[in-house]
């Protein structure tokens, strides 16, 4: 069982970090003309620095501390603030509209 759990882990903790890490280099070089009046790259890179941090608190919870559900559970918190993040931009943009 613990081996599942480090592989969900293992995976988790890369897309989450190289998912934070696109969405900050995308959010600080992407201001252009094609940016939407909303600025959800803007967002979703101040988001994905709460988000590293999340994936810091996740690697020293699982990797140094042998709590691999904690970090799952540090990992799941960055997925939720993008979820919520991006269910209030459709929110906004259909109220606009």
């Amino acid at each position: 069982m613990l081996i599942i759990v480090k592989l969900f882990y293992y995976c988790f903790l890369a897309a989450t970090a190289l998912l934070s890490g696109y969405y900050v280099i995308n959010g600080v070089t992407g201001l252009s003309a094609q940016n939407n009046p909303m600025y959800i790259k803007q967002w979703l890179a101040v988001v994905s620095f709460y988000g590293l941090w999340r994936v810091y608190r996740a690697y020293v919870a699982g990797e140094q501390q042998n709590r691999f559900v904690e970090g799952l559970l540090q990992l799941a918190h960055c997925w939720l603030a993008w979820a919520v993040l991006l269910l209030l931009y459709a929110v906004v943009t259909k109220l606009i509209k």
